[in-house]
């Protein structure tokens, strides 16, 4: 998961339904703001498996992979913007 802003809008760049991560995005808007939670879907065997096979799919998938893991490896991510 990334963040953005254009011209003033934030946006959220996700990984699209894959095998790795297995989760999905859970927004919460509210007066105060929005909340984006990241929301697994595998347990951490699972998603360790998921990782494995990632890996070894291709070049392209491993290089997928490796970022990929790398973003969630800086979770969580907090913006105060007001």
């Amino acid at each position: 998961m990334n963040s953005a802003e254009t011209n003033g809008v934030r946006e959220i760049v996700a990984p699209s339904l894959c095998s790795f991560p297995q989760a999905y995005l859970l927004f919460e808007i509210d007066r105060t703001g929005t909340t984006v939670r990241l929301v697994p879907t595998a347990n951490p065997e699972e998603t360790r498996e998921a990782y494995s096979h990632a890996k070894r799919d291709s070049a392209r998938s491993d290089a997928v992979a490796e970022m990929t893991l790398d973003r969630l490896g800086a979770l969580p991510l907090a913006n105060g913007l007001k």
